[in-house]
Formats: structure tokens, C-alpha cells, sequence
């Protein structure tokens, strides 16, 4: 049997789910990429992890920037599939002309077809109307479907997927390599040294800094803050980086936040190690994979309410809590309990790590292999 998934590009943090999948002796797998990488994504990717057959497709690609997205059309995807003739199509979303191109194929060829989806009701701006119906009708040709988190698999019952062809896995990072990593930093003569040059509470965010990732908002509710006892280091580029830097020189910040600019997966370790709490205030987020790096290493996490991962991986008050980025002063209330909780007693940092210790990459990757094997 040949298993074949098509998705955009090589993510990184992606890369031990599909070499579990690889393993797996049922089936023969194998990945067509629509591209490399995208034109907002910064990762340094090592091809030498890989262990799963894949191909690099050619074909025309049409940045959105507007929308932070990237369109993909693969004219070659009907010859390539043609060649490779997979019984089985796990297709990864539904919102590039490759991946139409691919459907129509599969159906006249009656293949089966896996849905792998990471949207929710929250990340999904439009789910009525004609882009509602177009997505339904995306559904309904679905076979099995494999869910990113439960939010997702929410998404896809709301779409009228039916219940026992959803498989849910749980989109994480590395967890030993984050694990690992930062315990053997904060083991090192130099991180005591580098700690005591940050204040006392050190918050860290990492994502890519534009509007939809909440960083404004919470620049803002930091600032106003009554105890001053904190500091931010910020990880990620992207259009905000000269609005924040005119808000951290406009409210005299310099020596509270630090841009430190994109940072690849061994780089991040230092960072994670450093910080006390992690914040994700994102406006609208389909998971959120920074959450697991944060929760793996140890830190609280504030995470929005409007990420799929907060709902599979934060325990309120055990890890983290939920915040709203959109209301200023719940945000604003949340940071200050944390900052208060800290200082009174910090949370025990392997408690927090071991909390989400379950959702492995053979976890996630066990699931698709289940969704496919449904056909088998």
C-alpha cells in the first residue's frame, strides 16, 4: 500500500512525526512538498534528520503578505501523482490550488482521502456563506481526517465531518530536545551569571512579530502593570519590529526589553532557559507550537484563548492560564497575578515540563497512522 501525504513545506518542527509515520510496516510512505520553505519562514532545515522518502515539487508560488500567506501551485502535482498512483491521499489542508488539483485527481481515480487539519472555529475567520460552503463541501470528500488538537477536530464536527473518522493528535515540538537542552543550560557557570544582568521576573515571547500575533497588545498591558520587577525578551522578526522598537524608546523600555531578533531551534534553547514565563497573546492562531517548546522547558505559560494548543496543553493554574489578548485589562490583570505568584513562590519547572510529557511525536504520529489504516 502507498501512502502518500501532500502538504506546503519541510517544517522543521514536523520532521520526527513523519520519520515515526515512515517506520510504520504497513504501508510504503512518502511526501510531496509543494516548496522548500515560504517567504516568512526563517528556519534552517536539516535535511540530514530526514528519514522519509519526499520530493520537492515545482511550480509557481505567490506570496500574500497581507495575509501572512503563501499560495502554492503545482502544475506538476497530476503527472507526479500520476507516476507515484498512491491508494491512499492524506492531504495537508485545503487552501492551495495544488491540493485542489490533487482532490479532483484522487476522486476520479477513487483513491482514498485523509484530511490532515489544523484550523479551528477561532483561527477560521469565514464559516458561513459561500467560503462556509466551499469548506463543507472540502469536508465531505474527506474519507478520514487527522486534527492538529481538539480545537481542531471541534472544527471539523462543525464542518460536518463525522465523529469516528477524526483522529487527534497533538501538534508539539521535540519535546527531548527542548527538554534536554534546557536543563543542561541552566547547569552551565555562565547562565547564572548571564541571569542576574535580567530583572527579576523575566517574560519571554517567540513567534513572528506581526498584527495577528497580539504583540502590541501586550507591549501595552505590560507597561502598565503596577509592579515594575519584570523584563521581556522578545524572539522573532517580521513588519512590527520598527513600531515596537518606537514604542520601547517612546516609554523608556530599553532596559526592560530586548529584540533579539529570529532565532533557530538550538539557539532558542538559551532563551527558554533563561525566562520564568512564556507569552503567547496571539489575536488568532491555528495551534501554536511555541507553547509545547515553552511548557517542555519549563516556563508558565499566559496563553490566548484563541490558540488550539492552549485547549490540549495548558492546565489553569498548573502550567499556565488561559488570557484574552483582546481585552486589555484581563491581560493586564493576568500578567500582574503571575508577576505577584512568582515572586511569592516560582512554580516547579519539571512539574510544568512533565505536564504535557504524553503528547510525543510517536503520539501525533500514531494517530495518522491509525486515520490511514482505517483503509488498510
Amino acid at each position: 500500500m502507498k501512502v502518500l501525504l501532500i502538504t506546503n513545506i519541510i517544517a522543521p518542527y514536523r520532521i520526527p512525526v513523519w520519520n515515526y509515520i515512515a517506520r510504520a510496516d504497513d504501508f510504503d510512505f512518502k511526501i510531496f512538498f509543494m516548496k522548500e520553505s515560504e517567504y516568512n519562514r526563517e528556519w534552517k532545515i536539516a535535511l540530514k534528520e530526514i528519514d522519509f522518502k519526499y520530493k520537492i515539487l515545482s511550480g509557481l508560488h505567490l506570496p500574500i503578505k497581507k495575509l501572512s500567506w503563501e499560495v502554492h501551485l503545482n502544475f506538476s502535482i497530476w503527472s507526479e501523482l500520476k507516476k507515484e498512483n498512491p491508494d491512499i491521499v492524506i492531504l495537508g489542508g485545503y487552501d492551495a490550488p495544488t491540493i485542489w488539483l490533487a482532490l479532483l485527481w484522487t476522486k476520479l481515480r477513487r483513491k482514498k482521502v485523509v484530511f490532515w487539519i489544523g484550523s479551528t472555529l477561532f483561527s477560521s475567520k469565514k464559516n458561513k456563506g459561500i467560503i462556509g460552503r466551499i469548506k463543507r463541501f472540502f469536508i465531505k470528500l474527506g474519507d478520514s481526517f487527522i486534527a492538529y488538537g481538539q480545537s481542531a477536530k471541534e472544527y471539523l464536527l462543525f464542518l460536518g465531518a463525522k465523529k469516528e473518522m477524526i483522529f487527534t493528535g497533538c501538534n508539539v515540538c521535540d519535546q527531548d530536545f527542548f527538554r534536554n537542552g534546557t536543563n543542561n543550560y541552566r547547569e552551565r557557570p555562565e547562565f547564572f551569571e548571564e541571569r542576574k544582568t535580567y530583572p527579576l521576573v523575566l517574560f519571554l515571547f517567540v513567534g513572528r512579530l506581526i498584527r495577528g500575533k497580539g504583540i502590541i497588545e501586550l507591549l501595552r498591558a505590560l507597561y502598565e502593570t503596577k509592579d515594575k520587577n519584570w523584563g521581556l525578551i522578545i524572539i522573532g522578526n517580521g513588519p512590527l519590529c520598527s513600531e515596537i522598537k518606537k514604542f520601547i524608546e517612546k516609554n523608556d523600555l530599553k532596559q526592560k526589553i530586548w529584540l533579539f531578533g529570529f532565532k533557530q531551534k538550538d539557539e532558542l534553547i538559551r532563551y527558554y532557559a533563561l525566562a520564568d514565563i512564556f507569552l503567547f497573546p496571539s489575536l488568532q492562531e491555528p495551534y501554536g507550537i511555541v507553547i509545547s517548546e515553552a511548557l517542555t522547558s519549563g516556563l508558565f505559560c499566559l496563553s490566548s484563548k484563541y490558540a488550539g494548543a492552549s485547549y490540549d496543553l495548558i492546565q489553569e493554574g498548573i502550567n499556565g492560564c488561559l488570557i484574552d489578548p483582546k481585552n486589555p485589562e484581563d491581560l493586564k490583570t493576568k500578567i500582574e497575578l503571575v508577576i505577584k505568584k512568582i515572586m511569592e513562590k516560582p512554580w516547579n519547572r519539571n512539574e510544568i515540563s512533565n505536564s504535557i510529557k504524553k503528547f510525543t511525536s510517536e503520539y501525533y504520529g500514531q494517530k495518522v497512522i491509525e486515520a490511514v489504516k482505517k483503509f488498510l
